[in-house]
């Protein structure tokens, strides 16, 4: 019987170190997304600050930790919020507007603006929907133009997994 007590209190000392490592594995594991959402959120505001004195008409300024874009007397607040890697957004429109950024992953980590309340919530990729959206409704700013530069080249002919042919030879169809 000793015997047997001795092997089954290895087995449970087994079991309860090695559920005190994965414990330890899982912690830092939440440690390592925290981090990553951090930075993230962090280069995210960055980029906003780049990009909003990069238009020449949006005012970037900070609150505190909190983003504030402002033009046209309106202004779009960009809070950190919650996890790591979100954002509260709030912008004035004819009524005060409330969403959120946060990173999707099935997107490969691109940023997602989303509005409105489930089941009628609106998302949309932040770069360039998203930014065009807070500028507009937010701000009061002009729908931007479209850049002919970056127009893609007319398709001569579909490829057939993605669309329909448009022209055969140079014709359209």
């Amino acid at each position: 019987m000793a015997a047997d007590l001795d092997r089954l209190a290895r087995r449970v000392r087994a079991s309860v170190e090695a559920g005190g490592r994965s414990s330890q594995e899982e912690q830092e594991a939440r440690r390592r997304r925290r981090e990553e959402g951090e930075a993230a959120r962090k280069a995210l505001l960055e980029e906003l600050v780049r990009f909003a004195e990069s238009t020449g008409a949006v005012v970037a300024a900070w609150e505190g930790e909190v983003l504030v874009w402002a033009a046209n007397g309106r202004a779009v607040r960009f809070d950190p919020a919650g996890s790591a890697d979100r954002l509260k957004v709030t912008w004035r429109e004819s009524w005060t507007h409330e969403g959120r950024l946060y990173r999707e992953q099935e997107l490969g980590d691109r940023w997602v603006l989303a509005w409105g309340t489930p089941p009628r919530e609106e998302r949309v990729i932040l770069v360039e929907a998203g930014l065009v959206r807070l500028l507009v409704t937010g701000l009061g700013l002009p729908e931007p133009a479209d850049d002919e530069d970056e127009a893609p080249a007319p398709i001569d002919e579909a490829d057939e997994a993605t669309a329909e042919p448009t022209s055969v030879g140079g014709r359209r169809l």
